[in-house]
């Protein structure tokens, strides 16, 4: 993945985090190992702790269907650390994925 795929990932998982209304320790650690295990040189944990109290700027990547496979795995990964996944968690990852598909 480039770095603005990275970030567009980074991005949209954060968004899943904060759908509920609240971003629990398991889910920042969750995004933490993404972090380390993604996008450790596209961006910081600076960054990503901003992301997560203002939200996430939308980010424009294009990203093909393995990439978005990827993106969607990993979101859900982040929706379920909590042990729950959240219908506002789920409207937001297929609202991602249908933007994305439209682009495509």
């Amino acid at each position: 993945l480039s770095d603005d795929q990275q970030r567009a990932v980074v991005a949209m998982c954060c968004a899943v985090a904060r759908a509920d209304g609240e971003v629990s320790p398991a889910e920042i650690e969750s995004l933490l190992e993404l972090l380390a295990r993604l996008a450790g040189g596209s961006m910081s944990y600076a960054e990503l702790q901003r992301w997560l109290e203002h939200g996430p700027p939308e980010i424009v990547a294009q990203l093909g269907e393995a990439d978005l496979r990827t993106c969607i795995r990993e979101a859900l990964t982040v929706a379920k650390a909590d042990g729950r996944i959240d219908d506002a968690e789920l409207a937001t990852i297929k609202k991602f994925a249908e933007r994305h598909l439209e682009r495509a």
